[in-house]
């Protein structure tokens, strides 16, 4: 089953499971995880709750699903944003670069995942699991980079990197306009200045 579009940046059919996702994302994002309900969710995508629970057997799967989303969203961002680069300098700056990119954008929805671990991972164990494994997964690519860059100290860049990431997260969250490229770059730099030496 599929459902049109109905925004420009958006022109080709969907299907419901992704409708239910993207509709969910946008609800948790607007009025926050526990305070939007099944019902709300079924209610603005225009589906029966049989619906919802046939593609999402509970409400934690769900929020799972978005989690996921999101985080292969930013996973895409960072593979095109490096793609063609050899020299780890760049490829480090052209991470950030993405980052503030997306903060920037309209689909930046990261405030969901700061729910779920503050609010939900304690109570549910496979949002736990999947937060943690996206923070591993974030820390081994910086990590890779900093290998790669020949950093004396690549622990300790990878840490600080993977703080900054969260900083500038959190920044975004409360304004957008905090978020400034040049900035990052220039925290970006000290850091691998400070760990190379």
């Amino acid at each position: 089953m599929y459902i049109e579009r109905r925004n420009k940046r958006m022109p080709k059919p969907i299907k419901i499971d992704e409708h239910i996702l993207q509709t969910a994302a946008r609800l948790f994002y607007q009025n926050g995880i526990r305070a939007t309900g099944v019902d709300k969710i079924v209610a603005e995508a225009g589906v029966a709750k049989s619906t919802l629970y046939y593609h999402y057997k509970t409400k934690e799967d769900l929020v799972l699903a978005v989690l996921e989303s999101i985080f292969q969203d930013w996973l895409k961002r960072i593979e095109e944003a490096q793609k063609n680069i050899t020299d780890p300098y760049d490829k480090i700056h052209a991470f950030f670069t993405a980052l503030v990119h997306w903060i920037h954008s309209d689909d930046y929805y990261a405030e969901i995942t700061f729910q779920a671990l503050i609010d939900l991972q304690k109570e549910y164990p496979k949002i736990k699991a999947f937060i943690r494994h996206m923070s591993n997964v974030t820390h081994d690519h910086l990590m890779g980079l900093a290998n790669e860059l020949g950093a004396s100290r690549p622990v300790e860049l990878a840490r600080s990197l993977s703080m900054l990431i969260s900083g500038l997260s959190f920044r975004g969250m409360i304004s957008k306009q905090n978020v400034r490229l040049d900035e990052t770059e220039e925290i970006v730099n000290a850091f691998i200045r400070a760990y190379s030496t």
